[in-house]
């Protein structure tokens, strides 16, 4: 049975804003660092055998705080990353929703729309199945961190739990937060 640690990155200035990152490199910022640092003293407890994280800096950062902890070598993967939100990066909900972007509009209806510049839902989550399928292959009977993002641990647990994708937005995982989830 393999376990999956899945750790979100700790807050970042456009997290406190409610801004989309996606694929925007943003730095944790002084309350994400602090909240990480208390994290990797829980996640210290539950004896991590292998580290994954994103390569972008806010998981990168809570990454580094937390393998000063564990005492683990990270190993990045770029499958990790979060949705490329084109258009929609810097922007918050409110603003997207004043603006009346269509795509946007249809998105938050549970529609999904690809945002101009950005990537389709199908091949994220592609992308993070094909990480998940080599994660459960190589690390069998081993508890594996993976530090990454809010919307790749929410298809992370859609496809571990079965779950449809309408259960997408139903899922919350809030920065410098983990969910635990087992495969047998």
């Amino acid at each position: 049975m393999a376990t999956l640690i899945l750790i979100r990155h700790g807050q970042t200035l456009w997290t406190e804003q409610k801004k989309y990152q996606g694929h925007t490199d943003v730095r944790l910022s002084v309350k994400g660092r602090q909240r990480m640092n208390l994290l990797s003293k829980r996640l210290d407890k539950i004896g991590i055998d292998f580290l994954y994280t994103s390569p972008l800096k806010r998981a990168r950062e809570s990454c580094a705080i937390l393998s000063r902890r564990i005492r683990l070598k990270p190993h990045m993967d770029s499958r990790l990353k979060e949705m490329d939100f084109g258009v929609w990066e810097g922007k918050s909900a409110k603003e997207l929703i004043a603006a009346k972007e269509p795509a946007y509009l249809s998105w938050m209806k549970g529609k999904w729309r690809t945002p101009c510049g950005g990537e389709s839902l199908g091949r994220f989550r592609r992308r993070i199945r094909n990480f998940l399928r080599e994660c459960f292959k190589q690390h069998k009977d081993q508890k594996v961190g993976i530090v990454c993002h809010g919307g790749t641990i929410r298809i992370m647990a859609l496809e571990v739990l079965g779950l449809p994708m309408e259960s997408f937005f139903s899922l919350r995982v809030e920065p410098g937060s983990f969910l635990i989830l087992e495969k047998k």
